[in-house]
């Protein structure tokens, strides 16, 4: 019996319209049955048993995918073709064409590069795809200032058995180099079954005074980046192999740019990837002969 392969294209990702259909065809259609699925605003694509699976979409597709296709055999081939794309920032060699071994998993559910609640991090699910789709990276810019708050997580931590525990205004969980578009995980080594933890805590003041007051280790963070593991009173950026959190009731997390609400307790940790996720970018795809 033929092996099948199915096409998926999200027309609501940000970038979708660099999509040459006819050339993933060749690349990954041939010797299989093909089939191209358009995911529309009203028509999402649910599970179908399939040998090969081409993803194009942005980060948040690819998630959905990920989990749809969770404990299966199927080869999962992702064509990043959204907004910012993290997840094609982990290919250090810059060949276009490489393998994830491992990602994240929290709460029974996968997530390709970050798990983040507190300031800022509502951006990755609050800006409409239309907003995307006409003003790619600087819709999320034009939409910073309207996050721009003082968030207060009470949380629990114990990251591979250190315990930690207090108010952060964010809780980051990170499998990537870079975040927000950002490259400032410079400890990042792909498929090394270690993620990172960056947390900040939570300023005294509200208002404009909390706001001056996370500025600093925000541009810390997000602007200086890490090469090492840091701690100072603010913030804390380390490696892990398992994280527990413990909340004071349920939050919201983005998760490669999708709205997670989690539970008051759950547990991080790399999730490896059986078989391993071929990532291919517009690059990769011009370098395969066909």
């Amino acid at each position: 019996m033929e092996k099948r392969c199915i096409i998926v294209i999200n027309d609501m990702s940000g970038g979708h319209e660099i999509i040459d259909e006819e050339r993933l065809k060749k690349v990954f259609g041939e010797g299989f049955e093909t089939t191209v699925f358009h995911m529309t605003s009203d028509r999402l694509f649910a599970y179908t048993e399939t040998d090969r699976i081409v993803v194009c979409g942005g980060d948040g597709t690819f998630s959905r995918m990920i989990n749809r296709y969770k404990g299966t055999k199927t080869e999962i081939i992702y064509y990043p073709c959204g907004t910012l794309n993290e997840t094609s920032k982990r290919d250090k060699n810059g060949s276009g064409d490489f393998l994830i071994e491992n990602c994240g998993e929290a709460d029974d559910k996968i997530f390709s590069y970050v798990l983040a609640s507190g300031t800022f991090t509502p951006l990755g699910y609050a800006v409409e795809n239309k907003t995307k789709q006409k003003w790619k990276s600087l819709a999320y810019i034009a939409n910073a200032f309207r996050q721009l708050k003082v968030w207060r997580i009470n949380a629990e931590l114990n990251c591979d058995g250190e315990k930690e525990e207090g108010q952060y205004c964010l809780v980051m969980a990170l499998d990537s180099p870079q975040c927000f578009g950002l490259l400032f995980n410079k400890m990042f080594i792909p498929n090394d079954k270690k993620m990172h933890l960056l947390t900040v805590k939570a300023p005294r003041f509200n208002g404009f005074f909390g706001l001056a007051e996370m500025f600093f280790s925000f541009f810390r963070a997000f602007f200086i980046g890490f090469k090492k593991p840091f701690s100072s009173k603010k913030m804390r950026f380390r490696e892990f192999t398992e994280l527990h959190v413990k909340t004071d009731r349920e939050y919201d997390f983005c998760a490669d740019g999708e709205k997670w609400t989690m539970p008051a307790c759950f547990t991080v940790r790399p999730h490896d990837l059986i078989p391993p996720i071929r990532v291919v970018t517009g690059k990769g795809i011009e370098a395969i002969k066909v």
